[in-house]
């Protein structure tokens, strides 16, 4: 449908509350938002920032996303979930989780699986500190797109920060009876990116037994990872600069007994925290809904 013929078709079908999920996304419709075909409009899940549409009129997300003084980085007003901006549904066909790879190799592997768009000069630089000041410790970059340029950028750029040989390995594709999850086999402890957050990957990382360690920063995109570990109660993997970061993933990588004990706890975990999840958010956001159409209509004639 045309933007205009969706407008139409809305306004017909009377809806009151329409919600965006796609924001600045490729195929958005946010040009049937700036028609105001409902009276109350609402961005939400798909696009971690403002709209920038005054006529999209609020923005769901959490206090751990976004902490008190966010209010300045939309024109939307926020409405704050108690139990969580998001919740999680694994794959059915996810593996089982294994035990921690350091038990059998003696050496501790920090793995990614986001996006190497999000692998920036910092973060490479961090990680790179991470692993010469972890004796005995590895780091593991998945990703399809880890071929041809994009690879050899992101070797190069690891070389300049003077990391030992072979200590940092690209890996993309499985083989065609291997799910991609399983690749945290091979990983004892989850690095985040930043300032662009994981939250799809902390999900999956959690769910397959593997410990997260994040840095937060002053927006939403930038304490995603941050909202689930608070979820969790593992609000101590949250570090707040860069020599945060480093000294838990450095006491986390020489507790050997702790990652074998979160090998075996954190998908429990995760699965009683989101086994109601989808009822409690979506309860929470009906009770959201619910206030918004009331304050429009408390100013109607």
């Amino acid at each position: 449908m045309t933007d205009e013929a969706l407008t139409h078709q809305i306004r017909n079908d009377g809806v009151d509350v329409l919600v965006d999920l796609a924001g600045h996304t490729s195929g958005n419709r946010l040009l049937v938002f700036a028609a105001r075909p409902a009276p109350v409009q609402v961005s939400y899940l798909g696009y971690c920032n403002t709209t920038g549409l005054v006529e999209i009129d609020y923005r769901i997300s959490d206090v751990i996303a976004d902490p008190p003084g966010s209010e300045k980085r939309y024109t939307e007003k926020l409405v704050l979930l108690e139990s969580g901006f998001s919740c999680y549904t694994p794959p059915r066909n996810a593996p089982d989780v294994s035990g921690p790879p350091c038990g059998e190799s003696g050496m501790v592997t920090f793995g990614s699986l986001n996006m190497t768009g999000k692998l920036n000069l910092d973060v490479i630089t961090l990680w790179s500190t991470l692993i010469k000041a972890v004796p005995d410790s590895r780091l593991l970059i998945f990703r399809d797109e880890l071929r041809g340029w994009v690879k050899q950028r992101l070797q190069e750029l690891f070389a300049r920060q003077g990391v030992r040989d072979g200590s940092v390995e690209f890996r993309c594709g499985v083989t065609p009876d291997q799910h991609y999850l399983s690749i945290y086999d091979e990983i004892d402890i989850a690095l985040d990116t930043f300032p662009w957050n994981g939250h799809t990957t902390t999900c999956e990382a959690l769910w397959m037994g593997v410990p997260v360690i994040t840095l937060a920063g002053d927006s939403h995109r930038s304490r995603m990872c941050a909202s689930v570990l608070h979820q969790l109660g593992l609000q101590d993997f949250v570090a707040g600069n860069h020599e945060a970061y480093i000294q838990l993933a450095t006491t986390l990588a020489a507790d050997r007994q702790q990652l074998a004990a979160f090998r075996g706890q954190l998908r429990s975990m995760m699965a009683s925290l989101h086994a109601d999840c989808g009822v409690t958010v979506t309860r929470e956001l009906e009770r959201a809904y619910r206030g918004m159409w009331r304050q429009w209509c408390s100013k109607q004639p």
